[in-house]
């Protein structure tokens, strides 16, 4: 994405755009916020939309991915973190430190994806309609609770086995 964006921007000779750009890029990957780069350009690309929101209201990130292939097309996964982080950096909030957590994991049978944020009160605002969608046209199970002031977002994406 980030990737497809500059190389467009430069063959387009819009040198200055592509600057700002990576400009914009490498800050957002060097701030404190941020404690690990996933070398990952869908989640980058979205946290580069959040990125004022995350800064102003001083919300961390915590992310951890294994590096298997997942059964999500790029566009979903994209959605998915988009009506992810749309939502949570509306609603997180916490006593002792803000924080919105992202993780990965897969298996021979299935992807797994974990998505939280930090919540006073087991607040619940969470609109699962367009994840749902998403998670329907793969059929996998969509689960949300809330755990010791987090609220949480499982995915279950089983994988299509190649016969």
């Amino acid at each position: 994405m980030f990737s497809l964006f500059l190389e467009t921007n430069i063959n387009e000779k819009n040198y200055e755009q592509s600057l700002d750009a990576i400009h914009l890029y490498s800050s957002i990957l060097s701030q404190y916020n941020l404690f690990h780069d996933l070398k990952n350009d869908i989640l980058n690309s979205v946290l580069i939309d959040y990125y004022e929101n995350i800064i102003n209201n001083d919300i961390h990130i915590v992310i951890g991915e294994n590096k298997e292939e997942n059964p999500i097309s790029e566009d979903d996964l994209q959605s998915i973190f988009n009506s992810f982080m749309k939502q949570a950096v509306l609603y997180c909030s916490s006593t002792y430190r803000k924080e919105i957590s992202i993780f990965s994991s897969s298996s021979l049978e299935c992807f797994l994806l974990t998505l939280q944020y930090t919540c006073i009160n087991n607040q619940n605002h969470f609109n699962q309609s367009e994840i749902q969608q998403i998670i329907y046209k793969y059929q996998g199970l969509l689960k949300m609770n809330n755990e010791n002031e987090n609220f949480i977002l499982r995915l279950m994406i089983p994988k299509r086995n190649e016969t």
